[in-house]
C-alpha cells in the first residue's frame, strides 16, 4: 500500500489528488465532531510552548522555519514538498492535522497527523535546529499520540535506522513495532502508546 501510494503520487499526480479529496471528504463526515475537540488536548499541554493547528495565517511563519532549516534535516524526513502551494494545500485539507509549535513569536517546531478515513494516520515532525534536545520533539510525539487516541487512529510513520534522535525521541513516548523493512534503510513502524 505504502508503495503503491507513492507510485500514484509521483506517476499520476491527477488520480492522487482526487484520492487525497475524496479521503478528505469521507475522514470529514467520519471523524469531523471529534477534529473539533482536538483544541482541548492541545490546552493540556500548553505551558512553554504554544501548540497550535495551523492556520493560512501562519504561511510566511510556517515557510520561513522550512526555510532555515539545514539540509540535513530534510535527508531523513520528506513527507511532502515545503513551499507555498504545498502547504497552503496541507492546511486546508481536513484530513492534514497540521500543527505548530510556538516559542512567543518563533515557530520552534512542526508536527502532523496525515489522516485516513479507514483508521489510520502518519506521524511527521521537525524540531528547528537551533532548538534541539529541549524535549520538543517528545512533547510532539506525545500531543500526536493523544489526538490520535482521541480519534481513534492507529498511528504509523518511516523512520530511517540512521536517524538515531528521531529513533530515540519516538521510543521515549510510544512502544516502537517494526512492521517491515523499506528500502534505503528505512523502517515503516507503528507507535503505539506506552505501556
Amino acid at each position: 500500500m505504502y508503495r503503491l501510494a507513492h507510485w500514484l503520487k509521483d506517476k499520476i499526480p491527477f488520480l492522487w489528488s482526487f484520492i487525497e479529496f475524496l479521503n478528505m471528504l469521507l475522514f470529514r463526515v467520519k471523524y469531523g465532531k471529534k477534529v473539533l475537540s482536538i483544541d482541548d488536548i492541545l490546552y493540556k499541554y500548553q505551558g512553554k510552548y504554544l501548540i497550535r493547528e495551523a492556520t493560512l495565517n501562519d504561511l510566511e511563519v510556517i515557510l520561513t522555519f522550512f526555510s532555515e532549516q539545514p539540509q540535513e534535516t530534510f535527508k531523513y524526513f520528506s513527507p511532502h514538498k515545503f513551499d507555498l502551494e504545498t502547504v497552503s494545500r496541507l492546511i486546508n485539507n481536513d484530513a492534514y492535522l497540521f500543527f505548530i509549535v510556538m516559542n512567543d513569536k518563533q515557530m520552534v517546531g512542526y508536527f502532523f497527523l496525515r489522516c485516513f478515513f479507514h483508521g489510520k494516520c502518519f506521524r511527521g515532525k521537525i524540531v528547528d535546529y537551533r532548538w534541539r534536545n529541549r524535549g520538543i520533539a517528545k512533547l510532539m510525539g506525545s500531543i500526536s499520540t493523544d489526538v490520535a487516541k482521541h480519534l481513534g487512529l492507529r498511528i504509523f510513520g518511516t523512520i530511517s535506522k540512521e536517524n538515531v534522535t528521531s529513533m530515540a525521541s519516538s521510543a521515549a513516548v510510544n512502544e516502537i513495532r517494526v512492521i517491515k523493512n523499506l528500502p534505503n534503510g528505512f523502517l515503516y513502524i507503528e507507535y503505539l502508546p506506552k505501556k
